[in-house]
């Protein structure tokens, strides 16, 4: 029984604590009774004094409070009113509002018939109206505390975030492709919408940038060790909905920002799955999105968050590429490719996810490719640079996981990024001088020759047909030619040290004799200046020969002897002393 009653008063305070006061100022007023010494003297005091003294100071505090629940509501009445929200419903406005009512009702009702505190109850009724008092007055900091806090929205939306589950995220997917109100306060991810939105509107970088990081990090927290594929899909798929959503209002606002802290996002989602290693095809709703991003920024002129994306997709390629990253054997399709071989079992999980790691190159390729038609010659020199360092990480065996395959296969594709991007400025005649040597250095390439290096072939018909290409457009340097022949001279010594050794040197000469005799054909007069170079690094490769190899009967020298003695002026218009003195 005892539990009961006890239950009941917990469930009273909590819930109407109002009505207690008014019982227990009832019985003190009717039963004729008390329990309260009068410590404070209150006999020696006039009930009018007390009594009014409490209802001037409850009606001036109260005055205070009204105008704080004013600044909240004119801080925050745009939300209240989207929301469909009254601040005066809220718990602690009710509080207050309620208690000082109490409080000020039952002064008056004392002021007006207490005479004196002679009487026991009189006396305990002075008391219990002064402890309400100094109660409420304890209770008024932490209240307008309270109140003012409504006004924090980066809190409240903070809170909201904290609450998010994986129940809010299935309600927004329901509605994404139907037709609904982004003003629908009912779906807890719409109400984080609708303040980011406002957030981004107002330029406040450091609240929209918390926003989205506290949703990364939600989104991971549901995400967890990504052991559900279909859970993972949709939280990324929500999260990227709710980036997509704010794209247009950013744009009008020129909160340019905004789209790189949505990059960092990016990255961060990436860097998790790479950590955890979790499969990529479960955020192919990220990459869905990622290329979506990229087409939304060109199109809009958006060049400086690119330059973000570019080192972000770069730096996600490599974490991938280090901790999540299937092995050689499970890659059939790299069997298939070099080998020939389709007998190999199909691992259909680990090719997905080799496909995905590459697509990172891909979306790099594109973003390179984009910088051309915005004419952004320094968005495509930071994908150039990217690119070589990604390059020079697998040239340098930095990945010791990988198979010769794998490292063949990506040192081809990223060449391969690289020469169809400057082949689109070639024919857009954007960015000439940077395209003045191939992608990579003599040094390397020799390299690859002795360790008879799977991908030396394609490298180098790419590096040629690439030299050739610029001749074409009369747009070749000298200083590639000198790059060229440099890997012939680097191999001289290891001429005979096997046959792809002599092969790379002779398809070297054969490439620099090709671009003479379509010189000579062509009778290009302005190509005069790669005409003499052309003959210098052949001359050069010869002498290398003789020193290296001086009494070794060699058919390449022979036919590099017959070529420099076949070296004619090209025809021309002199441009010096043209009228003699």
């Amino acid at each position: 029984m005892n539990k009961i009653i006890y239950t009941w008063i917990i469930f009273a305070v909590k819930n109407g604590f109002i009505l207690i006061f008014v019982a227990l100022f009832i019985l003190f007023e009717k039963v004729r009774t008390g329990f309260i010494p009068d410590y404070l003297d209150l006999e020696a005091i006039t009930p009018h004094d007390l009594f009014g003294l409490m209802i001037s100071s409850i009606a001036s505090i109260i005055g205070i409070v009204i105008a704080v629940i004013l600044l909240a509501f004119d801080i925050t009445k745009r939300e209240f009113i989207r929301s469909k929200e009254d601040i005066l419903s809220n718990t602690t406005v009710k509080w207050i509002v309620s208690l000082f009512t109490f409080i000020l009702l039952c002064s008056v009702l004392s002021f007006i018939q207490i005479k004196s505190f002679n009487e026991v109850s009189t006396l305990t009724i002075g008391y219990y109206l002064i402890f309400l008092y100094f109660a409420f007055i304890a209770g008024l900091f932490p209240a307008i505390r309270n109140i003012l806090a409504i006004t924090d929205s980066f809190k409240r939306t903070f809170n909201e975030i904290n609450a998010l589950s994986i129940e809010n995220i299935h309600e927004v997917l329901r509605l994404q492709f139907e037709n609904f109100s982004f003003n629908d306060s009912n779906k807890r991810l719409i109400r984080i919408r609708q303040q980011l939105i406002i957030f981004i509107r107002e330029h406040d970088y450091e609240s929209y940038t918390n926003i989205l990081l506290a949703l990364n990090e939600k989104a991971i927290e549901l995400i967890n060790k990504g052991a559900s594929r279909r859970r993972t899909h949709n939280v990324v798929d929500a999260l990227c909905f709710l980036w997509e959503s704010a794209h247009n209002e950013a744009l009008r606002v020129q909160n340019i920002q905004y789209f790189n802290t949505v990059w960092e996002c990016v990255e961060q989602l990436y860097e998790y799955a790479a950590t955890k290693a979790i499969p990529l095809m479960y955020f192919q709703e990220l990459d869905f999105y990622v290329s979506n991003y990229i087409s939304f920024l060109k199109r809009n002129n958006l060049n400086e968050p690119l330059y973000k994306g570019v080192y972000v997709l770069s730096k996600s390629f490599e974490r991938n590429l280090t901790l999540n990253c299937p092995t050689q054997d499970k890659i059939n399709d790299l069997y298939w490719l070099y080998e020939n071989n389709d007998n190999m079992p199909h691992f259909v999980d680990e090719s997905i996810q080799w496909d995905h790691i590459t697509g990172f190159i891909m979306d790099l390729f594109s973003i390179q490719s984009d910088s051309i038609d915005l004419a952004d010659r320094e968005l495509f020199s930071s994908c150039s640079s990217e690119l070589r360092h990604l390059k020079s990480t697998i040239i340098n065996g930095e990945y010791k996981h990988l198979g010769p395959y794998q490292e063949a296969y990506l040192l081809e594709h990223i060449l391969r990024t690289r020469i169809e991007n400057e082949e689109k400025a070639l024919k857009q005649n954007k960015f000439e001088m940077l395209l003045s040597s191939f992608d990579m250095e003599s040094a390397d390439m020799a390299k690859f020759a002795r360790g008879e290096k799977l991908y030396l072939q394609n490298i180098m018909t790419m590096f040629s047909d690439f030299t050739i290409k610029l001749q074409y457009k009369e747009l070749l340097f000298p200083e590639t030619l000198n790059v060229w022949a440099a890997i012939a001279r680097h191999l001289s010594e290891s001429y005979f040290e096997n046959a792809v050794c002599k092969r790379t040197f002779d398809y070297v000469v054969e490439t620099m004799i090709f671009l003479k005799s379509y010189i000579e054909q062509h009778q290009l007069s302005s190509s005069q200046r790669i005409y003499n170079e052309i003959h210098n690094q052949i001359q050069s490769l010869k002498r290398y020969l003789d020193k290296d190899h001086p009494k070794k009967r060699m058919p390449i020298k022979a036919k590099i002897t017959v070529v420099l003695k076949n070296f004619t002026p090209l025809p021309g218009h002199p441009m010096r002393d043209v009228v003699k003195w």
